[in-house]
């Protein structure tokens, strides 16, 4: 049971190391004009993820929004998330529950990261997530 207990991480930890994992523009990078790998300032993000184009996740009263959101290739918000939005229903649900499935290997991908299949195999993953969603004990 000691053992059990001193191997868990708890959610704080877990949202920690996921934000120093995966790149993100955040909310206390306020300098004019700041840009990182993608061009993109947080004005940017914040407009868009009031279209519902992204998403943010709040921690230690910042938000950050995920790189992986974006195309490689062009910099724009992949289509997919968006529909991943409206299928974790975030209006209604936590943020952090679709950040943490996205980077979490899941048995409905093989094992697979969805975040590592969102530009090669979209539908795949959006079949994924809306089983998830449909089944959260799958």
């Amino acid at each position: 049971m000691i053992l059990e207990k001193e191997t868990r991480m708890t959610l704080d930890e877990l949202r920690s190391q996921l934000i120093g994992e995966y790149p993100s523009v955040r909310s206390d990078q306020r300098e004019a004009g700041q840009r990182l790998e993608t061009d993109l300032k947080l004005e940017s993000a914040r407009q868009l993820e009031r279209q519902g184009l992204i998403f943010s996740v709040s921690y230690q009263g910042t938000d950050y929004f995920p790189l992986f959101q974006f195309c490689q290739d062009t910099g724009k918000p992949m289509e997919i998330i968006k529909e991943l939005i409206e299928i974790f229903e975030l209006g209604k649900s936590n943020s952090w529950e679709l950040f943490i499935w996205l980077v979490c290997p899941t048995g409905l991908l093989g094992g697979i990261k969805p975040v590592e299949l969102m530009q090669s195999e979209p539908e795949r993953v959006l079949k994924a997530a809306r089983c998830e969603r449909a089944d959260p004990y799958f």
